[in-house]
């Protein structure tokens, strides 16, 4: 039986989701309160200076801990920082690139051009794919809709799209940023990318039931969307955190760290961000 697309759990706090009535535009009117209010202010939290406090606290977080680390965090609740610590140093993203191959392909969804029926690989439809891809990481989806169903020269043509400016997709050479994801992640939990909100819904549930809970889910105490990467040396955590304040970002890229590093980080950041 097909898996039916998942919703983000109705315990979150709600998204900043894009609007229906286009007069409102993405985040919903500009009175609303809460935390889908506060999620309405990603593109003005990124733009933002980093803050340097904040900055000081991931340096320390990572500072003594065996590899290297790039660290970048943004709160779309509370006081709207950010900051970042080696966050724009190119990196081997492991499985975090099935992030944007699954933005890409939510789009050709929206244009028609694919179908959630549509069968993409080992008897699997687009719907069960994206959700595999996602939740479990599996490859075999992830380098169809990559080299064939989505193709990687529309994957590059989205990119700017979700802010990903430093993110290339050469072949045998693909690169990201934690800044990149902490970026994409954030518009996306705002309601700030192109796309509607009940497919939004199906990365978002599907990032909330990844299996792989050991980095940044096990460091911090409010609720997990994420997608990790492993490969050989890289270890990787993107998240969405929700607590009772609201929602932030928060992306962890490593090489040649542990799962426990990256919880004690993740710990420490949220200690920072006092939440």
């Amino acid at each position: 039986m097909r898996r039916p697309r998942l919703i983000v759990p109705l315990t979150l706090p709600p998204r900043g989701a894009r609007a229906e009535d286009e007069d409102q535009g993405a985040g919903g009117a500009e009175d609303a309160e809460g935390p889908a209010a506060s999620a309405a202010r990603a593109s003005e939290v990124l733009s933002a200076a980093s803050d340097a406090e904040l900055d000081q606290a991931l340096a320390e977080a990572v500072e003594g801990r065996p590899g290297r680390y790039s660290v970048s965090v943004a709160e779309l609740s509370g006081e709207g920082r950010r900051a970042e610590h080696s966050a724009e140093d190119p990196v081997d993203p492991a499985s975090t690139y099935k992030l944007y191959v699954a933005y890409s392909a939510l789009k050709q969804v929206e244009e028609d051009e694919l179908q959630w029926e549509q069968s993409i690989v080992d008897g699997r439809d687009l719907d069960q794919c994206f959700y595999d891809m996602l939740a479990v990481s599996d490859n075999a989806c992830a380098e169809a809709l990559l080299n064939d169903v989505v193709g990687r020269e529309q994957i590059v043509e989205d990119l700017p799209e979700v802010g990903a400016l430093s993110t290339s997709f050469e072949i045998g050479d693909v690169r990201t940023t934690a800044s990149d994801l902490t970026g994409m992640l954030a518009r996306w939990e705002a309601g700030e990318l192109p796309v509607q909100q009940q497919d939004g819904d199906a990365l978002m549930g599907a990032m909330a039931e990844n299996i792989h809970r050991d980095g940044i889910p096990a460091g911090v105490s409010g609720d997990v969307s994420d997608k990790v990467g492993f490969r050989g040396p890289y270890l990787h955590d993107a998240a969405i955190v929700h607590d009772d304040a609201g929602a932030w970002v928060l992306t962890i890229l490593t090489e040649g760290s542990s799962w426990d590093e990256i919880a004690e980080i993740s710990g420490e950041v949220e200690a920072a961000l006092d939440r």
